[in-house]
């Protein structure tokens, strides 16, 4: 009951906000307030047919991250050729503006300004993208060598222990290499004896202490996501 009264309150004051913007003809805060409500078709439709601002517009796309709410503004800015060109110059870079889908719906007898020049813009940005995002893989690929090469290098060094190494499991000292009891040395720096490793019989070893210690990491992360 009391989300419900929290939820018709906030409504209230957003409607109250919106009658109060929509009597000043403050547009802006129209759309923002429209977007918060949901009703990001009417908040569209005055960016397009009142403010014809073309940057308000793709962030309102961007913000509700609505792939849908791309296509509806692309079909209503189809009426105003200067808008259209707006578009074609700001769309690149975007999760939600698929400059694709826009050139694609231009028809033959609208007349865009510029047209040519845009084109090879929208062209010659995104080669160049392409060209970032190989680079990135190749910077990527050698930081990814380099790091299993010193993984290796880690993993070839010794483990030292000494007849005084106390067992993790049952505290007892493990008494040296080559005594009467198996041992498992972890490159953690853990040292067991293998008796006293959960289900030892089964041959395959993982340290406890740090296979708990990131279990209780991922449920502390899990919790942490939940609102």
């Amino acid at each position: 009951m009391l989300q419900t009264n929290t939820d018709w309150l906030s409504n209230y004051v957003l409607e109250t906000a919106l009658a109060v913007c929509e009597k000043r003809k403050l547009f802006k805060e129209m759309v923002y307030l429209l977007g918060r409500m949901g009703n990001t078709a009417r908040a569209l439709d005055l960016v397009v047919f009142e403010m014809q601002d073309v940057q308000v517009a793709i962030n309102l796309v961007e913000e509700q991250k609505d792939p849908g709410l791309w296509i509806e503004l692309i079909k209503k800015s189809l009426k105003f050729p200067q808008f259209v060109s707006g578009l074609l110059d700001h769309v690149g870079g975007g999760s939600f503006v698929d400059a694709r889908l826009l050139i694609e719906s231009i028809p033959c007898d609208i007349d865009i300004p510029d047209l040519k020049t845009k084109l090879l813009r929208i062209v010659s940005d995104y080669a160049l993208e392409v060209r970032l995002r190989k680079g990135t893989e190749k910077i990527l690929l050698s930081d990814l060598v380099s790091l299993l090469d010193q993984l290796v290098m880690d993993l070839r060094v010794s483990v030292e222990s000494s007849p005084d190494d106390k067992c993790k499991g049952c505290e007892n000292r493990l008494c040296g290499i080559g005594g009467d009891q198996e041992i498992a040395l972890f490159y953690c720096g853990h040292k067991f004896h293998v008796s006293c490793l959960p289900n030892s019989g089964s041959g395959s070893f993982q340290c406890p202490i740090c296979r708990s210690k990131n279990q209780i990491g991922k449920l502390g992360a899990k919790k942490r996501k939940k609102p």
